[in-house]
């Protein structure tokens, strides 16, 4: 009795001995990895959309898509291709590294660029299952992050991390985010509503490395409440683009149709295009 009593001592005095607090990553550190990751050169690529409600489809657009980071943060604009009825119509997000994001759209057949912001966030982005608000991806000021500890995807070892936002009454209650520990590339991210429970669930697929950058292939996103789901098929990448900085400004918006990513020409000769010279690429 006096042996087991003198093993179980030992056993107290080792367990006692390890760091209550086992040294965790930095949680900030592994987003801004995540950044820079996305942030790493510019890139263009076509993206076919496919929007279901359960097997049922009920869109397809394809579409021209290219990034580019400049000193304050990175630049997405999208261009609608396909449909005809929805050719022209552009999507420019400025990822903002100091404050909330800035967002604008062109319509076509009311030649407008309407800027997106307030509630407008939350709306869907043209009847697919992603609000504008998710394109911003991640918003590193407006956002607190905790480290939930480490998890396999697909096979892939993730670093598991929960983000809330600052802005109040969210439409989203947090945000579930799993990150490849080797690439920092997000792997999957779970939404979840006001009231806590699983709203949609986002995937990152079929990755690939094209010169030096790990893309996926295919990213899929499921309202699993509501039962519809949206993919983009990824295509067509160049990675060693050099874009111009004006198809990055709102007022240029109008001319993203013609710009060399998907057309191999900029702006129509006979148009003189305002340049925003404060504008600098990284």
């Amino acid at each position: 009795m006096k042996k087991v009593y003198s093993f179980l001592i030992i056993i107290f005095i080792l367990l006692a001995s390890i760091p209550s607090n086992a040294e965790q990553p930095d949680v900030n550190a592994i987003i801004k990895k995540v950044k820079s990751a996305w942030d790493a050169r510019p890139v263009s690529f076509k993206v076919t959309i496919i929007v279901k409600d359960g097997e049922r489809i009920t869109g397809e657009m394809v579409a021209g898509a290219a990034h580019k980071s400049f000193p304050d943060g990175r630049r997405l604009l999208i261009v609608i291709l396909e449909p005809e009825s929805l050719k022209g119509l552009a999507y420019l997000l400025n990822n903002l590294d100091t404050k909330l994001s800035e967002q604008w759209m062109y319509l076509p057949y009311i030649d407008r660029v309407r800027k997106i912001d307030g509630m407008s966030n939350y709306e869907n982005f043209l009847s697919t299952d992603f609000t504008f608000a998710d394109l911003a991806l991640l918003d590193i000021q407006n956002d607190n992050y905790k480290y939930l500890g480490e998890e396999e995807v697909g096979g892939i070892k993730a670093y598991k991390i929960e983000s809330t936002s600052k802005i109040p009454n969210y439409y989203y209650s947090k945000i579930i985010t799993w990150i490849a520990k080797d690439s920092s590339q997000i792997l999957r991210r779970d939404y979840y509503s006001p009231n806590n429970s699983l709203w949609k669930r986002q995937l990152y697929e079929n990755l690939t490395l094209v010169n030096g950058l790990l893309i996926p292939l295919r990213i899929r996103v499921m309202d699993l409440q509501h039962k519809t789901s949206t993919e983009l098929n990824i295509s067509e990448i160049d990675a060693d683009i050099t874009l111009p900085n004006e198809i990055f400004v709102p007022e240029q918006l109008k001319y993203s149709l013609k710009c060399p990513v998907w057309q191999k020409v900029c702006y129509p000769q006979d148009v003189t295009v305002p340049i925003n010279k404060n504008i600098k690429a990284k």
